[in-house]
């Protein structure tokens, strides 16, 4: 049976081995994928039962990408937006919060997953921090359409990181321009930036076989360095409302 019919075209299953089959002019994060049927991972969730997750596999792909600390999603989705502790592998005892959490949030979400992504930590450039402690980086989204970049936009919508730091407790006398911050964060591209991953996207979306249509995620870390962190179906993905590329459909 194809890698096609076993996985859905955004599974890190799917994109990630075609991706690391070309030569890659980029940095990517070390990756350990961990197998793990969806139906046993919710076990995990179930205090009462003994759970199925592999935890030996995972302590070991932790190791592998020089961890801890080390970044675990499923091989769909991550919950990035529940903050650190539904992410981020700080020390071994971390590792069971953080795969509960996944879990939980694709479980939520509607998401089946097939597995457990473990991924290098990369420290990213960033000014402050919302939904509970997660830091908001200088991230693009590019959108491919027949193979080829047809727009990109910065990954966190302005409005959203609104709604996070005012739903914050207000401190007497301190007074925090978050937005000037934002702005810093979320500047365009510089024309170098934008030619490297408008080449570097195509460049990757032809390593995916009959799929044109991507969002492909890029991050920069405290290097100025871009990696590209994540890949997606575009129709699957976040868009923001007003770009004529695509219509805003997904929650990615």
């Amino acid at each position: 049976m194809t890698e096609e019919i076993h996985y859905n075209p955004t599974s890190a299953y799917f994109w990630l081995p075609r991706l690391l089959r070309g030569s890659i002019p980029f940095p990517i994060p070390k990756t350990e994928m961990v197998d793990c049927d969806f139906w046993d991972a919710l076990t995990v969730l179930d205090s009462k039962k003994r759970d199925k997750i592999p935890w030996g596999k995972l302590e070991l792909a932790v190791e592998k990408v020089g961890g801890p600390p080390a970044f675990i999603k499923s091989d769909v989705a991550s919950a990035k937006h529940d903050g650190p502790k539904g992410y981020l592998v700080r020390k071994k005892s971390d590792l069971k919060s953080v795969i509960c959490a996944t879990v939980d949030h694709n479980a939520c979400c509607d998401l089946e997953f097939a597995g457990f992504m473990v991924r290098q930590f990369i420290p990213l450039e960033h000014r402050f921090c919302a939904f509970r402690g997660h830091p908001i980086a200088r991230e693009y989204r590019f959108f491919t359409k027949n193979g080829r970049v047809c727009c990109r936009h910065f990954y966190w919508p302005k409005a959203a990181i609104a709604d996070s730091i005012n739903s914050l407790p207000k401190m007497p006398g301190i007074k925090w321009d978050w937005e000037k911050d934002y702005e810093h964060i979320a500047r365009p591209l510089s024309d170098g930036e934008y030619e490297y991953m408008e080449v570097a996207t195509e460049r990757v979306v032809r390593q995916m076989g009959p799929y044109k249509d991507w969002s492909v995620d890029w991050a920069c870390d405290m290097n100025g360095d871009w990696w590209l962190i994540d890949m997606a179906i575009a129709q699957r993905s976040w868009h923001p409302h007003g770009c004529p590329e695509y219509p805003p459909v997904g929650n990615g």
